[in-house]
């Protein structure tokens, strides 16, 4: 049963989000209309993986017309948000990239792919990084930091690892080099190298640099396979 106090705490695209005065530090994500499997498939991901960069999940809850489950409440920064205080702190850029890709890695070694890596899935807290929503399905694609086959369906390991670096590219880069509308977005990804990231912002270590852009490599072959393979 959910609690009967909820409040609207975020609306999301397939579920909303409320908390509960009597439920403190708990949120409460409820599906939309034809959503529960993706919030199922979240739930059953996040139950199964129990590792501090992503958030706890507790109970799945039915109840009349509502579906959804029951979480921790992540307090902390968006990424961008966070990278903004921090875009000339190499270092500490560093620490948060490789923490992502460990929890990633310990996502793939489960045997899941998160599918949809981008700035708002990631948070920043004093405890460490947060991944949340995982659960690849291409109705939930966000095509600007999708991988070039995930647009036919092929989420791996190395889509995730694409998603990540292009959410850095973009965020030390200070703008998307894939905007436009689904097709257009295919194409460039396609037939387009984005210049190096360190041509683009100086501040960012050639060290980093090279990273993304062989995190970004459009071609799934040449691409690091999985986080491991990164560093």
């Amino acid at each position: 049963m959910f609690p009967k106090d909820l409040k609207k705490y975020k609306e999301g695209t397939f579920a909303t989000i409320y908390h509960s005065p009597t439920h403190q530090g708990l949120l409460f994500k409820i599906s939309h209309k034809n959503n529960l499997p993706i919030l199922r498939t979240q739930f059953d991901i996040l139950k199964s993986i129990d590792h501090p960069s992503f958030p706890r999940v507790y109970k799945w809850m039915e109840q009349g017309e509502r579906c959804g489950y029951s979480m921790e409440w992540i307090k902390g920064e968006e990424l961008h948000t966070w990278i903004k205080k921090h875009e000339s702190d190499a270092s500490s850029i560093k620490e948060i990239l490789i923490n992502i890709l460990e929890a990633l890695s310990h996502l793939h070694r489960k045997g899941f792919v998160h599918g949809d890596i981008k700035p708002s899935h990631i948070f920043v807290t004093e405890e460490g990084i947060k991944i949340i929503d995982p659960g690849f399905n291409s109705e939930i694609l966000t095509p600007v930091y999708s991988a070039p086959e995930s647009f036919f369906g092929d989420f791996t390991p190395a889509s995730d690892i694409y998603s990540t670096g292009m959410v850095f590219y973009t965020l030390l880069g200070g703008e998307n080099p894939f905007e436009g509308n689904l097709q257009e977005i295919l194409s460039k990804k396609l037939n387009y190298t984005p210049p190096p990231l360190n041509t683009i912002n100086t501040d960012v270590p050639d060290e980093i640099s090279t990273l993304i852009m062989e995190m970004i490599e459009p071609v799934l072959e040449k691409r690091p396979r999985c986080a491991d393979d990164v560093f």
